[in-house]
Protein backbone atom coordinates (compact mmCIF):
# COMPACT_ATOMS: atom_id res chain seq x y z
CA UNK A 1 0.00 0.00 0.00
CA UNK A 2 1.27 3.64 -1.03
CA UNK A 3 -0.80 5.26 0.68
CA UNK A 4 -3.66 5.18 3.11
CA UNK A 5 -6.80 7.43 4.08
CA UNK A 6 -8.13 8.97 6.85
CA UNK A 7 -9.76 7.00 9.44
CA UNK A 8 -7.71 3.64 7.99
CA UNK A 9 -6.29 1.17 10.19
CA UNK A 10 -3.34 -0.02 8.13
CA UNK A 11 -0.11 1.43 7.53
CA UNK A 12 1.23 2.66 4.23
CA UNK A 13 3.81 0.41 3.08
CA UNK A 14 1.49 -2.54 4.38
CA UNK A 15 1.85 -5.91 1.51
CA UNK A 16 -1.56 -7.10 0.40
CA UNK A 17 -3.62 -8.14 -2.06
CA UNK A 18 -7.29 -7.16 -3.03
CA UNK A 19 -10.16 -9.00 -3.57
CA UNK A 20 -11.46 -7.87 -6.91
CA UNK A 21 -15.73 -7.12 -5.72
CA UNK A 22 -15.73 -4.17 -3.63
CA UNK A 23 -19.50 -4.67 -2.55
CA UNK A 24 -21.42 -3.00 0.51
CA UNK A 25 -21.47 -5.48 2.76
CA UNK A 26 -25.03 -3.77 3.81
CA UNK A 27 -28.03 -4.31 1.12
CA UNK A 28 -30.40 -6.93 0.96
CA UNK A 29 -28.22 -9.01 -1.75
CA UNK A 30 -25.49 -8.61 0.76
CA UNK A 31 -27.18 -9.85 3.03
CA UNK A 32 -28.57 -13.24 1.77
CA UNK A 33 -24.52 -13.85 0.78
CA UNK A 34 -24.98 -12.77 -3.12
CA UNK A 35 -22.30 -10.19 -2.84
CA UNK A 36 -21.79 -10.64 -6.65
CA UNK A 37 -25.51 -9.05 -6.76
CA UNK A 38 -24.76 -5.89 -3.82
CA UNK A 39 -26.94 -3.08 -5.34
CA UNK A 40 -24.25 -0.91 -3.34
CA UNK A 41 -21.31 -1.92 -5.28
CA UNK A 42 -18.40 0.52 -5.55
CA UNK A 43 -16.21 -0.79 -7.97
CA UNK A 44 -14.98 -4.37 -9.57
CA UNK A 45 -11.57 -3.88 -9.78
CA UNK A 46 -10.18 -4.03 -13.20
CA UNK A 47 -13.81 -3.79 -14.83
CA UNK A 48 -15.64 -0.56 -13.08
CA UNK A 49 -12.24 0.84 -11.89
CA UNK A 50 -8.51 0.19 -12.68
CA UNK A 51 -7.10 -2.92 -12.03
CA UNK A 52 -4.06 -5.08 -11.06
CA UNK A 53 -1.95 -4.33 -13.97
CA UNK A 54 -2.14 -0.56 -13.72
CA UNK A 55 0.53 0.96 -11.63
CA UNK A 56 -1.72 2.14 -8.59
CA UNK A 57 -5.19 1.14 -7.78
CA UNK A 58 -7.60 2.67 -4.94
CA UNK A 59 -9.32 0.52 -2.74
CA UNK A 60 -11.84 0.65 0.17
CA UNK A 61 -10.17 -0.92 3.38
CA UNK A 62 -12.56 -3.78 3.98
CA UNK A 63 -11.14 -5.93 0.48
CA UNK A 64 -7.56 -4.83 1.33
CA UNK A 65 -6.02 -8.15 2.70
CA UNK A 66 -2.71 -7.81 4.42
CA UNK A 67 0.16 -10.36 4.15
CA UNK A 68 3.23 -11.33 5.38
CA UNK A 69 6.39 -11.07 3.88
CA UNK A 70 7.53 -14.32 3.06
CA UNK A 71 4.07 -14.83 0.96
CA UNK A 72 4.77 -13.77 -2.55
CA UNK A 73 1.55 -11.35 -4.15
CA UNK A 74 1.19 -14.34 -6.76
CA UNK A 75 0.51 -16.85 -3.91
CA UNK A 76 -1.38 -14.67 -2.06
CA UNK A 77 -4.14 -13.42 -5.17
CA UNK A 78 -4.28 -17.45 -5.35
CA UNK A 79 -5.41 -17.61 -2.06
CA UNK A 80 -7.67 -15.13 -1.83
CA UNK A 81 -9.39 -16.25 -4.86
CA UNK A 82 -9.72 -19.88 -4.19
CA UNK A 83 -10.59 -19.45 -0.24
CA UNK A 84 -12.44 -16.89 -0.92
CA UNK A 85 -14.56 -18.10 -3.32
CA UNK A 86 -14.99 -21.53 -0.83
CA UNK A 87 -15.65 -19.48 1.77
CA UNK A 88 -18.72 -17.54 -0.53
CA UNK A 89 -19.58 -20.97 -1.52
CA UNK A 90 -20.12 -21.99 1.73
CA UNK A 91 -22.16 -19.47 3.19
CA UNK A 92 -24.38 -19.42 0.24
CA UNK A 93 -25.27 -22.78 1.26
CA UNK A 94 -24.84 -22.47 4.82
CA UNK A 95 -28.14 -20.30 3.82
CA UNK A 96 -30.01 -22.99 2.18
CA UNK A 97 -29.11 -25.70 4.90
CA UNK A 98 -28.17 -24.33 7.84
CA UNK A 99 -27.93 -28.10 9.35
CA UNK A 100 -26.23 -29.88 6.37
CA UNK A 101 -23.06 -32.19 7.65
CA UNK A 102 -22.10 -33.21 4.28
CA UNK A 103 -20.58 -31.85 0.89
CA UNK A 104 -20.26 -32.95 -2.31
CA UNK A 105 -17.19 -31.37 -4.24
CA UNK A 106 -17.30 -32.19 -8.05
CA UNK A 107 -13.26 -32.02 -9.05
CA UNK A 108 -10.36 -31.94 -7.33
CA UNK A 109 -9.02 -28.65 -8.96
CA UNK A 110 -7.78 -25.34 -7.18
CA UNK A 111 -11.37 -24.53 -6.21
CA UNK A 112 -12.81 -27.80 -5.45
CA UNK A 113 -9.15 -28.63 -3.35
CA UNK A 114 -9.66 -25.26 -1.54
CA UNK A 115 -13.33 -26.28 -0.79
CA UNK A 116 -12.01 -28.93 0.60
CA UNK A 117 -9.80 -27.38 2.78
CA UNK A 118 -12.31 -24.54 3.34
CA UNK A 119 -14.99 -26.51 4.58
CA UNK A 120 -12.51 -28.60 6.98
CA UNK A 121 -12.24 -25.61 8.86
CA UNK A 122 -15.53 -23.55 8.72
CA UNK A 123 -17.08 -26.88 10.07
CA UNK A 124 -14.23 -27.43 12.86
CA UNK A 125 -15.40 -23.56 13.74
CA UNK A 126 -18.89 -24.41 13.46
CA UNK A 127 -18.69 -27.56 15.46
CA UNK A 128 -20.37 -29.11 12.61
CA UNK A 129 -18.04 -32.11 12.18
CA UNK A 130 -18.05 -35.45 14.11
CA UNK A 131 -14.72 -35.53 14.79
CA UNK A 132 -12.20 -32.41 15.13
CA UNK A 133 -9.17 -34.33 13.51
Amino acid sequence: MEQAGTGTSLAPGTRGAIYLMDFCGECRSCGVGSTNQCSAKRQDVGQSSDGGFGPYAIVHENHFFPIPDDVSYVEATMLLDVMGTSTHALRRAELVRKDARTVYIIGAGPIGLGLLAMTKIWWVRTSRCMSQT
